[in-house]
């Protein structure tokens, strides 16, 4: 099992007034594809391993 932990990101919240919308945008799409890179590894990995 791998863990990613990152930090608070407190989504919805503002910083200094400003949005930080896009800032969560590109985390949240950062995640994403490195959730879809490992389940793709663990995927073949269990295929060749059958």
């Amino acid at each position: 099992m791998k863990v990613l932990h990152t930090s608070d990101w407190h989504f919805g919240q503002k910083f200094m007034g400003k949005s930080r919308e896009e800032e969560h945008k590109a985390f949240l799409s950062w995640v994403y594809e490195i959730i879809k890179k490992e389940n793709n590894l663990k995927y073949n990995d269990y295929k060749t391993n059958r």
